[in-house]
Formats: C-alpha cells, sequence, structure tokens
C-alpha cells in the first residue's frame, strides 16, 4: 500500500476547502433556523409545529449525506466537493436575487411593511 503525504501547499488547500465548507454548512443550517418564523407565519403554523421544518431539513441533509459519499468514492472526492459547492452558490445567488419576500436576502425588519 503506498502512503501519500501532502506537502505543505496542498495542505494548506485541503485545509482551506475543509473550512469554507464547514463554515457554508453551519451557514446553512443557521438560514433555515433565522427563516423560521417567516415559513411559519407562511404556512400559518405555530412555532411548534414550524421547528419540524428543521428536524426534517437536518434527516434529508444527513441520508443525503450517505448517498453523497458512495458517488465520491466512485467518481472523485474532487469533483463531488466542486459540484456540491457550484450548486450551493448558484442557489443561493438565486435565493439572493429573488423578489419573493420569503426567500429574500433583506433583513425582517425591512419587510415589516409588506405584510398584511
Amino acid at each position: 500500500m503506498q502512503r501519500t503525504i501532502l506537502d505543505g501547499k496542498h495542505t494548506a488547500m485541503m485545509l482551506a476547502v475543509v473550512f469554507i465548507a464547514t463554515f457554508m454548512d453551519g451557514l446553512d443550517g443557521s438560514v433555515v433556523s433565522v427563516a423560521l418564523p417567516d415559513i411559519g407565519d407562511s404556512l400559518g403554523v405555530d412555532t411548534a409545529t414550524s421547528s419540524w421544518v428543521t428536524i426534517i431539513y437536518m434527516m434529508v441533509l444527513a441520508g443525503l449525506l450517505v448517498l453523497f459519499a458512495r458517488i465520491a468514492a466512485d467518481r472523485g472526492v474532487r469533483k463531488v466537493m466542486a459540484a456540491g459547492l457550484a450548486v450551493f452558490t448558484v442557489g443561493s445567488l438565486f435565493c439572493g436575487i429573488s423578489p419573493i419576500s420569503g426567500c429574500s436576502s433583506r433583513p425582517a425588519h425591512s419587510r415589516q411593511s409588506e405584510r398584511p
């Protein structure tokens, strides 16, 4: 079995990618938590019921993690990681430029005047 040792440049690059991916994962979970009151208002449910959104979101994320780990093992971690970061970035961009108030990046206090 051949042992691979990374040099300083590749180690730093690997750590940077892992750091960015971990940050984006935390950010993604935080966005769902912050948007939870608006999601509950839009659906007309109370806070306890809307908390299921977070639970189901994390369950789907955990299930997809197993699937994409298998795909990464077959196709290559670098390709799957790059594709995942690209999809996340494009999705965030579309959400940020969306005119729909539920998916807007504007602060909640600036959207209060839009509600009836």
